[in-house]
């Protein structure tokens, strides 16, 4: 489910990994999951709006797209992320949700792509942030972000499991804010 969050003040600079810098009154869209992040994250600085109040005025400013790229489901197998379509975009975050972990190791890498179909590892200057690694039940419950710099139209989150009987409960979203 989508919610609308308006950015009622504080210090603008500190949302830059989900605007590039975020402007008093800006709504942006986002998933339930970077919803409840940013509303955990400084609660003051965030209300949930309806899509009557406001939205249209801000909608001239920032558009949001959002994608699951890896759904919310107990991996014991390495796999490969939906791409999710950044066009337009300026601003990139990857959040991952982790739950309960039970064994194996779980990375991920980033992978972008022009054209949706031919992708390749995203270089580590183009990534703001670490990388999480899901390797013990201190992991679980833990949410995780990057930002990814790179201009290019498509970006998937792939997980790469290894161990014996790996199993952990996780998942990722691409949220891309931009102008309109």
């Amino acid at each position: 489910m989508t919610k609308l969050l308006r950015f009622t003040g504080g210090d603008e600079r500190a949302y830059a990994d989900v605007g590039g810098g975020v402007e008093r009154d800006t709504v942006i869209s986002v998933s339930d999951t970077l919803g409840a992040l940013l509303l955990a994250r400084e609660p003051q600085h965030w209300v949930e709006v309806s899509l009557l109040e406001n939205y249209t005025e801000t909608r001239d400013r920032r558009q949001a797209v959002t994608g699951r790229s890896l759904p919310l489901i107990v991996r014991e197998e390495s796999e490969t992320g939906t791409g999710i379509d950044l066009s337009g975009m300026s601003s990139v975050l990857v959040v991952w949700n982790a739950g309960a972990w039970t064994a194996g190791t779980h990375d991920f890498a980033l992978e972008h792509s022009e054209d949706g179909v031919v992708y390749e590892t995203v270089p580590a200057e183009l990534i703001v942030g670490t990388l999480p690694t899901i390797e013990d039940d201190n992991t679980d419950g833990q949410a995780y972000q990057v930002s990814y710099t790179g201009g290019l139209r498509f970006l998937r989150v792939n997980a790469i499991v290894t161990g014996d009987d790996p199993a952990a409960l996780y998942g990722a979203v691409v949220v891309g804010i931009g102008p309109v």
